[in-house]
């Protein structure tokens, strides 16, 4: 696309091969990303929701939510999409759960309020389990104690109905301390989690029973700093390290690929981009930069990450 920057990160010994990123668009406090059945891609902020259009010349972003005043976790089911937003409280902020039914003619999304997270500090990372019904949504509490908690969703066509199912389905007493980013791929749960306690983050496999009940946890990688959402992929995971700015790769033997320092300050999420609004081996990335700064050049927009396949074998991506 034209008009827009492309910067190339090469290294030999971090996330080894040639990374080009690409500006798709600045976006204040960019948070999540969902990519709907039908190939749509929505974007969360702290200024909106947003799509992503293609004019075929250049990408712009198209706001379809801005009464709330800062926006989390993303999912869709068919022609739903469900969205975290916030007032701007400092103090007890109220944090629900919206949804917008999804016309494919262009007609204007008619969004609901489906749903109070009350007993909730902060509900952030979220994800619709397997069976479409089960509905994850993470608490994070950076200096203190989180959890996962599991909701009953269900969709008609006027409507999507809420209800809490556990609010503390996974906690410290299993081990997981503050959740964050929430993902299922392929029947399993992955998560990172962050330990005040130790100042840690890591990026956990659950296991689960077949009535979905917790079983234990692997811990595929742990470090010293902030980690935020994440994306099961190609054999391994990929994870974003806020703090650091690094997009981190662990593939299925375990071993950990980084990219340079601060290639993506804040780094908040990350998704494969669907054709043809994007061309395939392209992550989209969204950059939150610094927390509460909504100005300045470091992060405060999306990218767009083309992948080689020279980079995507050196660090045993396994993709089909």
């Amino acid at each position: 696309m034209s008009g827009y920057r492309i910067v190339v990160f090469c290294a030999a010994v971090l996330l080894q091969g040639c990374l080009q990123k690409e500006k798709l668009g600045d976006l204040p406090e960019a948070e999540n990303q969902v990519v709907t059945d039908s190939g749509r891609h929505f974007v969360s902020s702290g200024t909106g929701l947003m799509e992503v259009i293609s004019t075929g010349e250049q990408w712009q972003l198209k706001t379809v939510h801005a009464a709330c005043d800062e926006y989390n976790g993303l999912v869709s089911s068919g022609q739903w999409l469900l969205a975290i937003c916030a007032d701007g409280a400092l103090v007890q902020p109220r944090h629900q759960l919206i949804a917008g039914r999804l016309h494919e003619d262009g007609q204007t999304i008619q969004w609901q309020s489906v749903y109070d997270f009350n007993d909730m500090t902060l509900p952030n990372g979220m994800a619709l389990g397997q069976d479409g019904r089960s509905l994850y949504v993470a608490d994070y509490v950076l200096l203190g104690w989180g959890k996962l908690a599991k909701y009953h969703v269900s969709f008609d066509d006027e409507r999507v109905w809420v209800s809490l199912d556990q609010l503390d389905f996974l906690d410290r007493d299993q081990g997981v301390y503050s959740p964050n980013g929430v993902r299922w791929s392929d029947g399993a749960l992955y998560l990172t989690d962050f330990d005040w306690s130790s100042l840690t983050s890591r990026v956990l496999k659950i296991t689960l029973d077949t009535e979905g009940e917790f079983v234990a946890f692997t811990t595929l990688y742990e470090k010293a700093t902030i980690l935020d959402d994440l994306l099961p992929t190609c054999g391994g995971v990929l994870v974003g390290d806020f703090l650091n700015g690094r997009l981190v790769f662990i593939n299925s033997l375990g071993e950990v690929h980084r990219s340079e320092y601060q290639a993506y300050p804040g780094i908040s999420s990350i998704r494969w981009g669907q054709t043809p609004l994007f061309d395939a081996d392209t992550l989209v990335i969204t950059e939150r930069g610094i927390i509460k700064d909504t100005a300045s050049a470091i992060g405060n927009q999306v990218s767009l990450v083309h992948v080689s396949e020279e980079a995507m074998d050196r660090v045993g991506a396994e993709c089909p």
